[in-house]
């Protein structure tokens, strides 16, 4: 109790003492340049370390935790209730809520059954590592490879959970490496291609903006495949290593389902399909219209992309799941459906996000980029990467990587201009290492979905994600330079 008692009052204490304390030099002043209260900064500080303390000890549930932000931000006059609240339901929920429904419409139809058999069929050895590799880890790598990450993990956890019950004598650590490594290939697939999560796209537009450079298709594809490659097979050797004790279990046994596939089970793969569809052809348009140069591809791409982008599939998911009718009665009612979302999930990433508009609106990341520059005012190109790829991947363990690049792609850029390098290496080396955080369930949209699954404890996501994310931000800083000297 006594344990659980110090980390509860310690994050509240921290934040209190921030709020009581006269204006800190430098915060004050990124505050008042922002138009911020010159305490703005000083209070998201106290507000961002309360919310790790309480986030990694788990002393009380993580989504209550992810409500802080939604009271102080506004209470102090950082932001506005009206656009405070409202991130809560940002559009990359909706995929949430999305991936809560399938995973149940596939339980409750029977088609998990046959997703199983299926999928044990694709690996007929005896190894439980590979089995994993082979059946969960390299289709959700591809799907985050030509679509989005959330839409990725959305689409393989209704799969990932009917392999795991097909897994006899399974424990609950077996469970969580599936999981884990299921998240983990989400985000290293991401880092491929250009189109594949918004930080690429961010640094892209930042390289651009600040000196003219257009980074193409090919120029992202040269440095992106080996650090996605590197993360897809680092993570799941460190995975494998840490839960060798538990991994005593068989691969699913390919079991002949006899009888042919029934209405429901029809119905649901049919939405699952077009959900497939609809999230994956957007990225392979951009992908074709990058390598054969076709106009119309481009104008088709950007058509999906502006009225069916990847929000839009988990709003059709939404509808179309309380509609099917088996038998004389819908296979998942649309009460059934909502208590299903796991709103711990919800508010847990919407905290994440908030937070990450506030550290902004307060003026604390221009404390941030202020202190950046003091400090690397006269280091190497190598060092202002190492600075910049260190805090921005520290910053996306607890805010949203999209608001983590927003924000210190551009200190990379200043910073390097300042000193006379070529800002393109931190900046496209920075805007990468907002993706590969994988510690905290707030981190990035896979994690916070393997997470709400209730299997994964937060300890075991920090102890994996420290290692595998630290190995993974290692390799980027030091194979960047070479990489990216092959294309500026």
């Amino acid at each position: 109790m006594k344990t659980r008692f110090t980390p509860l009052i310690l994050g509240p204490l921290v934040f209190t003492l921030m709020v009581l304390l006269p204006p800190i030099p430098g915060l004050c002043e990124a505050s008042i340049s922002v138009n911020a209260h010159p305490k703005a900064a000083q209070i998201t500080l106290g507000l961002l370390l309360w919310v790790i303390c309480w986030w990694i000890f788990e002393v009380v549930p993580l989504g209550l935790t992810g409500l802080l932000p939604a009271l102080i931000l506004p209470m102090f006059g950082i932001l506005e209730w009206r656009y405070a609240l409202p991130t809560y339901l940002s559009p990359i929920i909706w995929i949430f809520m999305g991936a809560f429904a399938l995973a149940n419409a596939f339980r409750v139809s029977g088609l998990d059954r046959r997703i199983v058999s299926f999928l044990s069929g694709l690996y007929r050895g005896e190894s439980f590592p590979l089995s994993v590799f082979t059946t969960i880890c390299l289709p959700t790598f591809f799907l985050s490879m030509i679509g989005s990450i959330t839409g990725a993990a959305s689409i393989m956890l209704p799969i990932t959970l009917a392999y795991l019950s097909a897994i006899h004598g399974r424990s609950r650590e077996v469970e969580e490496m599936t999981l884990l490594l299921m998240a983990n290939a989400a985000t290293a697939g991401a880092l491929l291609f250009l189109i594949s999560t918004p930080p690429n796209l961010i640094g892209k537009a930042v390289v651009e903006e600040f000196t003219g450079r257009t980074i193409s298709f090919f120029d992202w594809f040269i440095f992106g495949t080996p650090q996605a490659l590197f993360g897809l097979i680092t993570s799941w050797l460190i995975l494998i290593l840490l839960y060798r004790r538990y991994l005593n279990v068989k691969p699913p046994r390919s079991n002949v389902i006899r009888e042919p596939m029934g209405f429901a089970e029809k119905s649901v793969l049919a939405v699952f399909i077009l959900a497939i569809t609809l999230w994956s052809t957007p990225g392979l348009l951009s992908i074709t219209a990058s390598v054969t140069g076709i106009p119309f591809l481009t104008f088709l791409a950007s058509i999906f992309k502006r009225y069916i982008p990847e929000y839009a599939p988990a709003i059709i998911i939404l509808i179309l799941l309380p509609l099917i009718r088996y038998r004389g009665k819908h296979i998942l009612p649309f009460n059934q459906m909502v208590k299903g979302i796991d709103w711990n999930t919800i508010f847990l990433f919407g905290g994440g996000l908030l937070l990450g508009k506030g550290i902004v609106s307060s003026g604390l990341a221009e404390w941030i980029s202020s202190t950046v520059r003091v400090y690397c005012s006269e280091a190497s190109t190598l060092t202002i990467t190492l600075v910049t790829a260190t805090l921005a991947f520290c910053l996306t363990q607890v805010a949203s990587n999209t608001a983590t690049a927003n924000i210190f792609c551009p200190i990379a850029a200043t910073v390097a201009l300042g000193v006379n390098v070529n800002p393109v290496i931190p900046i496209l080396t920075t805007a990468m290492a907002c993706s590969i955080a994988c510690t905290l369930p707030a981190s990035t949209p896979p994690m916070a979905i393997a997470y709400s699954t209730g299997v994964i404890r937060v300890k075991s996501m920090l102890k994996v994600g420290v290692i595998a994310g630290t190995v993974r931000l290692v390799f980027l800083v030091l194979t960047a330079p070479y990489l990216l000297s092959l294309i500026v």
